[in-house]
């Protein structure tokens, strides 16, 4: 299988991941510069034993490696300047402007503006361990939770008198340093009680605020989750198209209709066989309806097999 044909979905993809986690922990598959020869025989076999109808190549298993970090840094570059990420997403959370200046800095980082990359928390502890963090600015967050909301200023209530100290003042003279005081107290606890109620008119502003960032998250995260349902259809009924056509085209079908054509010697038989590992000759062989015309066709791979 070519590099190029290679199918790999999201659970190929976490598989590998997965399997990358798993054998890092163990010094002799590694070496200075990364994994050893050994160490990509390794996981190609444990990945193809994952993944039996996958089959790929160690060189395919290398390539998507390669194509993974690379996604993660560029990821990892572009949180450094601040914007937002979301975990639950695997998304980059920016404005227009935003935007705009990472794709300036950075033209790769574009394909990441509507695609997901939800690997980025696993790779980061695969290549960087707990010391990956990425500072990143206030539009960060993680989950559905929403950004931080601003500290309100909290003001102490100025103590108010008695019952009692009321009456023993009022009985006293009102004119004066004494008179004023009483005035003062009076305009104070008046402000002092009206507070807690527009207080608790902000309060309830930040809880709405906070219900409506949730909702648009929980909205983003079941648009997501529907996106990789779709996704994984695709590829699994990808997976079971090739299993149908390896069957209809399968060497040993070859090999029966072989096995049934009384104007072949055993000889011209087992010559034949060595044809059908091609597959376009296995395919050929088998599309081929009319009996004569695939004798003549047989019979003519077959004798050039023989000048050979």
């Amino acid at each position: 299988m070519s590099t190029e044909r290679a199918a790999w979905s999201y659970m190929h993809e976490k598989g590998l991941v997965d399997i990358l986690k798993e054998l890092a922990n163990l010094p002799m598959l590694k070496g200075q510069n990364g994994w050893t020869a050994e160490g990509w025989r390794s996981i190609t076999n444990k990945f193809n034993d994952m993944f039996p109808m996958a089959n790929f190549t160690k060189q395919q298993v290398q390539e998507k490696e390669k194509e993974l970090k690379r996604s993660y840094k560029i990821i990892k570059e572009a949180r450094k300047s601040g914007v937002g990420w979301n975990d639950t997403l695997g998304m980059i959370i920016a404005d227009p402007k935003g935007w705009e200046k990472l794709i300036k800095d950075n033209h790769r980082v574009g394909k990441f503006r509507k695609k997901a990359f939800p690997l980025y928390n696993s790779l980061e502890l695969l290549y960087e361990g707990n010391s990956g963090s990425v500072a990143t600015g206030d539009l960060n967050f993680t989950s559905i939770e929403p950004p931080p909301q601003r500290t309100e200023l909290q003001v102490e209530p100025t103590p108010q008198r008695s019952i009692s100290e009321q009456s023993n003042h009022n009985t006293a003279p009102s004119s004066g340093y004494n008179g004023m005081a009483s005035r003062l107290d009076g305009i104070e606890s008046t402000e002092v009680q009206s507070a807690p109620s527009n207080h608790n008119s902000e309060d309830q502003d930040v809880v709405g605020g906070k219900k409506r960032k949730q909702s648009q998250m929980a909205a983003k995260l079941g648009d997501f989750i529907d996106f990789r349902k779709n996704q994984n259809e695709k590829t699994l009924e990808k997976i079971k198209e090739k299993k149908r056509r390896e069957e209809d085209y399968s060497v040993e079908k070859c090999i029966d209709i072989v096995d049934t054509m009384e104007e072949l010697s055993d000889e011209q038989k087992a010559d034949a066989n060595e044809l059908f590992q091609s597959e376009m000759n296995r395919k050929i062989f088998v599309s081929t309806k009319n009996p004569s015309v695939r004798l003549i066709w047989l019979m003519k791979k077959i004798a050039r097999i023989n000048e050979c």
